[in-house]
């Protein structure tokens, strides 16, 4: 993997896209060796794990940030994993890439991990072979110009697409790989959030490289990819703190909203 002078930008005091869902919460992953003030997504991991059920919020049930909750088992554990399956503002719109016959590298590392989390800690400067990032993983894991923004007027979800993967994946037992910040919450809850692009933000969300994340689901004949992201994120990023370049544009200045 070629080396980019590569560091966390964790130093800043920013919050995740979706740690104000969890607010109030105790979030600590559930493996410590991932904590260190320099990881901006403390406990970014890969969650590998059979689903057993979902449930697609509402707007009206979560205004801000409506997610799919998917109900997960590893074995150990019964985590849950919050995936955005809407956009409710302007600013807020969700960007989305589907690949129904994903082929890439990385399948044939997944496929030998056990069930469970692992935090993917930085070694030596360089980060986890199985961190992502969408704008530097090689081979690339998608065409950023290929993404639909998702409007925020309306009725329009990804929901339907995505509950058809999932159901898909619950009735043939597929196996899933999350990766995103993983959380431990003070009611005993576990699981894992911001399965989304986590670099290119403005404002004072925090940014990162090789911390981005996406789900994958391994059917018994192929696998298929969701990658997601939001419409005010800018690319390119610096390819040490994932802040948008002087030059960046964001998504919905050089992809198009449609209807899907």
């Amino acid at each position: 993997m070629p080396h980019h002078g590569y560091h966390h930008g964790g130093h800043r005091e920013h919050k995740s896209r979706d740690s104000e869902r969890r607010s109030g919460n105790n979030h600590g992953g559930s493996n410590n060796s991932g904590n260190n003030s320099t990881h901006s997504l403390k406990n970014y991991s890969i969650w590998v794990a059979n689903p057993v059920s979902f449930v697609a919020q509402t707007p009206q049930q979560d205004p801000k940030s409506p997610h799919i909750t998917l109900k997960l088992t590893d074995d150990t554990n019964s985590p849950e994993a919050d995936i955005n399956v809407k956009s409710t503002s302007q600013d807020s719109r969700l960007v989305y890439w589907i690949n129904n016959a994903f082929v890439h590298p990385i399948t044939q590392q997944l496929e030998s991990l056990p069930l469970g989390q692992k935090v993917l800690t930085p070694s030596n400067g360089q980060p986890s072979p199985l961190a992502l990032d969408f704008l530097r993983t090689s081979p690339a894991l998608l065409d950023l110009s290929a993404g639909t923004i998702l409007p925020a007027t309306g009725n329009d979800t990804i929901e339907s697409t995505l509950s058809t993967i999932l159901t898909t994946a619950i009735d043939q037992k597929a196996k899933v790989y999350l990766w995103g910040q993983a959380y431990n919450d003070s009611n005993s809850e576990s699981g894992i959030h911001d399965i989304h692009m986590n670099q290119g933000n403005t404002g004072n969300f925090t940014n990162d490289v090789y911390s981005d994340g996406s789900f994958l689901v391994q059917f018994e004949d192929h696998w298929e990819a969701v990658f997601l992201a939001f419409a005010d994120q800018e690319t390119p990023t610096d390819d040490e703190t994932g802040d948008p370049t002087a030059d960046a544009k964001a998504f919905d200045q050089t992809l198009s909203s449609s209807s899907s």
